[in-house]
């Protein structure tokens, strides 16, 4: 399979400052919407022993994020050189890389690059991080469900919840008819194409198999629930008392919404989801834009921290 030609550097360049553009723009509307004062004031009460329980959750969220795309790998029969260790590496990798680019997309990018480095074929690589993508997709929905029915629906936040419901549903759906999807014939000469028949057969027999696929979604609900962790201990740096059965739908809303490319690291939408929910659950603005943009540092911190170790594994590939 040849590569996709790159597209004009002037074109890269317009788009990337179109995000850029619209991150600024975002967060000045909100700013300006708000209390600037109050949003102030809850930045310099922050609790750093609370930042630090964020960092922490973030960093093992990683890890998890590492060995659920290992093991997905190991049973789709994927990129089989790499180790669990340099799975959890290279995710640490693509985290950085994310707070820099436009959502989670960049830094889908970027792990395909390099497994390509690694000597992965480019259509098993595509093929890895998309099965990884959807996992962490099909986690995400599962965490607002169980939200959903654990919590209910915060008052204020139906019109979010309907919409998290049935994109919920929509994945479920998905899921049920994936392995009758592989079967079709003009999908298994796709595979074949690309000698990936054998990795094809193998996703539709995850999928009819309940306890590797619940093993599966747990690993990837776990890293999501971390998540939450992070932008629950960023309201409690500020001192303010936000539920978990907000924040299990605000958060894997805000996730959802950050996949789209139209932002720098999520910066912008991000802050605009929580605000409308959070605000409609009947916290001020300027206290769910604090919570937002802390949640974001506590995210932008576990990406440096993880991009040494990363780049020092990166570096001993050569």
């Amino acid at each position: 399979m040849s590569d996709v030609p790159a597209a004009p550097a002037s074109s890269r360049r317009i788009w990337a400052i179109v995000q850029i553009a619209a991150s600024v723009s975002l967060l000045a509307a909100l700013i300006a919407l708000v209390d600037f004062r109050a949003l102030t004031d809850r930045f310099r009460e922050a609790d750093l022993l609370w930042m630090l329980l964020g960092i922490a959750a973030g960093l093992l969220q990683l890890a998890l994020l590492g060995l659920r795309w290992w093991v997905l790998n190991r049973k789709l029969h994927l990129a089989a050189p790499l180790t669990a260790g340099d799975h959890v590496m290279l995710t640490g990798l693509t985290h950085a890389a994310s707070q820099v680019l436009p959502s989670s997309i960049g830094g889908d990018a970027v792990r395909v690059l390099v497994l390509k480095r690694c000597r992965i074929g480019l259509a098993e690589a595509m093929l890895s991080v998309l099965s990884d993508r959807a996992a962490g997709l099909m986690g995400l929905l599962a965490l607002v469900l169980f939200g959903l029915l654990l919590g209910g629906v915060p008052e204020g936040a139906e019109n979010a919840a309907l919409a998290a419901g049935i994109a919920a549903l929509v994945g479920i759906g998905g899921v049920v008819i994936a392995p009758w999807i592989a079967t079709r014939p003009a999908i298994v000469r796709l595979a074949e194409r690309f000698a990936l028949e054998r990795a094809l057969a193998a996703g539709a027999g995850l999928m009819r198999d309940p306890i590797a696929a619940l093993g599966i979604l747990a690993l990837s609900v776990l890293p999501h629930a971390l998540n939450v962790v992070m932008a629950w201990s960023a309201a409690h740096a500020l001192n303010l008392p936000v539920g978990w059965d907000v924040l299990t739908l605000a958060v894997p809303l805000a996730l959802l919404v950050m996949t789209l490319p139209v932002s720098v690291a999520g910066w912008g939408v991000r802050e605009a989801v929580l605000v409308f929910v959070l605000g409609g659950a009947g916290f001020a603005a300027h206290d769910a834009l604090a919570v937002s943009v802390t949640w974001g540092a506590l995210l932008l911190a576990v990406g440096l921290i993880a991009a040494l170790p990363s780049l020092l594994w990166l570096a001993r590939r050569r």
